[in-house]
């Protein structure tokens, strides 16, 4: 049926590069029909400055490392977490958001004023906010296109994340100056060093840290709805002009 529907279809649309390579190789035949447009983001708008008031501590000049994830263990909130401690870094903070037992169990084990566990969040924009920078330590190995890389970007912060999926070409601008660091994932897993070093260099190096939170700007345009919209509308325009 599936083959059936394909050769009856003009075009397939798909989200990321892993898509794609998946039609290439189960339907051979299928490259010229293939194109990939990534996923639109846009936020809700309203006055995000509200939670900084409900987060115990936080201050203006406080380096805020954040996550937002779904609270499973193949995510990375433990190695976000102990990476976090080893770092041992003054006037910062580490917020975690996301709900589930799995974050419940990791609040009781690591205590502190300076680890925040938020619970679930339907518009996590609000705390990305007020993160200086944007974690994704994740060991999941099918990430494809993670929406909140998306959001890191969209807030203008710049990105740690697992080079795995998508995530390298997410967080490149096109002036060749990526929007953050990538974290070598090898065999299911990444090390705790790496993302301690990690945070340290973009916590030290003050001109580096600008240089990254100054491409996510331009790393984020082509996840723009309007652009999103825009290729949709290219691509729908092609039967017509063609008949």
């Amino acid at each position: 049926k599936i083959k059936h529907v394909i050769n009856r279809t003009d075009h397939i649309v798909c989200i990321c590069k892993e898509h794609a390579q998946f039609f290439n190789t189960i339907f051979p035949g299928t490259a010229s029909k293939l194109s990939i447009i990534y996923n639109g983001y846009e936020a809700w708008t309203k006055n995000y400055q509200q939670k900084q008031n409900s987060i115990p501590g936080l201050q203006n000049d406080t380096f805020v490392f954040g996550m937002v994830s779904r609270g499973v263990e193949k995510k990375g909130w433990l190695q976000a977490i102990e990476a976090y401690n080893a770092a041992a870094l003054p006037n910062t903070m580490l917020i975690l958001v996301g709900g589930g037992a799995y974050l419940s169990t990791l609040q009781q084990q690591y205590e502190s004023s300076k680890i925040i566990f938020t619970g679930n969040s339907n518009n996590p924009v609000e705390y990305i906010q007020h993160f200086t920078v944007g974690l994704l330590p994740t060991l999941f190995p099918y990430e494809s296109l993670p929406t909140v890389i998306m959001e890191y970007l969209y807030c203008n912060k710049p990105v740690i994340a697992t080079d795995v999926g998508e995530i390298a070409d997410m967080i490149q601008s096109d002036t060749n100056q990526p929007a953050g660091y990538l974290l070598p994932f090898e065999n299911e897993k990444i090390k705790v060093e790496d993302l301690t070093m990690a945070m340290q260099r973009i916590f030290t190096e003050k001109k580096e840290y600008l240089a990254l939170a100054q491409a996510t700007k331009n790393a984020f345009q082509k996840f723009d709805m309007a652009h999103c919209i825009q290729l949709y509308e290219e691509l729908y325009a092609q039967p017509v002009s063609q008949n």
